[in-house]
């Protein structure tokens, strides 16, 4: 990118030192290039959008057959998931039960109970019911009643993809906090976009199954970030 730029400016410099004519074909290149950049970026973050939105689709799919859902209990799952930030992650609610228990935490508050049909979604995906949602379990970890503040620690943590009962990884949480934490990348082996399950002990109480996002990894891909905001209304 160094050596564009100073190609860029000798040519400029040139083009300034020669007659007016030329000094605008040089703009008018410039600006063609850049727009042309711009346009192929888009195009790919497009293609990628509609890979990812496919992919998902998929898993959703095969998960429905899996369980052998209903329509009434495949109805209800959609509209607990409007309640994920991104409700195309619907697949979610049927391999994570802290996914799908603050989705129908906040369901019930707005539409009052559906006993039956979770129980049943329950009993078919063999997720253990459990009480509270998410924000309730992450409170231990808030650094001074301030959620969005981390703290540095160094505890071993099992990280797997979050649709995954197998293949857990052991890697190092560096600094955490209820809104996300920093974890060792094993193997390089995550990226942007993954969804995640931490599992690890912190102040003696234990984390089981915490579904995390990672939202950025380091340049060196040693290192990921998480975030545990995966609901519309936390």
């Amino acid at each position: 990118m160094e050596q564009f730029v100073k190609i860029v400016r000798q040519i400029f410099l040139q083009s300034v030192s020669s007659n007016p004519a030329e000094t605008v074909a040089f703009f008018f290149f410039i600006v063609l290039f850049v727009g042309g950049l711009f346009g192929l970026n888009a195009r790919r973050k497009k293609r990628e959008k509609k890979h990812l939105r496919k992919s998902l689709d998929e898993k959703w799919e095969h998960l429905c057959k899996k369980y052998e859902l209903t329509e009434e209990e495949i109805e209800f799952l959609l509209k607990l998931a409007q309640y994920l930030k991104a409700p195309e992650k619907k697949y979610l609610l049927l391999v994570n039960i802290h996914v799908f228990n603050s989705c129908l935490h906040w369901y019930t508050l707005e539409h009052g109970t559906e006993e039956q049909i979770s129980r049943t979604i329950l009993f078919k995906t063999d997720m253990r019911p459990i009480s509270g949602h998410m924000k309730d379990h992450l409170k231990g970890i808030a650094v001074q009643r301030r959620e969005k503040v981390r703290k540095k620690v160094d505890i071993l943590a099992r990280v797997a993809h979050v649709d995954h009962r197998e293949h857990e990884y052991k890697a190092r949480i560096h600094d955490i906090g209820s809104g996300g934490a920093s974890i060792e990348n094993p193997d390089k082996l995550f990226h942007t976009g993954n969804d995640l399950k931490i599992s690890f002990t912190l102040h003696d109480k234990e984390y089981h199954d915490i579904p995390a996002e990672v939202v950025r990894v380091s340049s060196s891909g040693r290192m990921i970030h998480v975030s545990f905001a995966h609901f519309r209304k936390e």
